[in-house]
C-alpha cells in the first residue's frame, strides 16, 4: 500500500470508494482537513498530522465521518494522493495534485 496512488476524479463524474477530496469552501485555509469516500454516501476525514521532508502536509486517518448526497458534488475539488504509510487504523497520505488551487503545504 505505501506506493498506492489515486486521481483526481473530472468535475463531470461521479466520486466512488477510495476517493479524496476537500471542501471547496476550506481548500484555502491552512491546515483544512481533507475527505475519503468510505462509500458512496459517507467520507472519513484526514487531519493535519505534519509534513515530509519536502514541507508537503501528511494527512492521518480520523475516526470522524460525515454524510455526503451526490446533490453537493458541487462544493467538493478532488484531490489525487499518495499513500504514505498504513498502520492498523491509521493511514497516512498526502496530496499529490488537486482539481483547483488547494494549499497542500504551509506557507514559506
Amino acid at each position: 500500500m505505501p506506493f498506492q496512488t489515486t486521481s483526481i476524479v473530472p468535475p463531470d463524474q461521479d466520486f466512488k470508494p477510495g476517493d479524496f477530496v476537500v471542501l471547496r469552501d476550506e481548500q484555502n485555509h491552512d491546515k483544512s482537513p481533507i475527505w475519503r469516500f468510505d462509500s458512496k454516501t459517507l467520507v472519513q476525514r484526514f487531519n493535519v498530522a505534519g509534513t515530509d521532508e519536502t514541507g508537503a502536509y501528511l494527512y492521518k486517518s480520523a475516526n470522524q465521518y460525515s454524510g455526503y448526497i451526490n446533490a453537493n458534488r458541487h462544493k467538493y475539488v478532488s484531490l489525487a494522493v499518495k499513500f504514505v504509510s498504513s498502520d492498523g487504523p491509521d493511514t497516512v497520505v498526502k496530496i499529490l495534485s488537486n482539481a483547483d488551487s488547494f494549499r497542500s503545504a504551509p506557507d514559506p
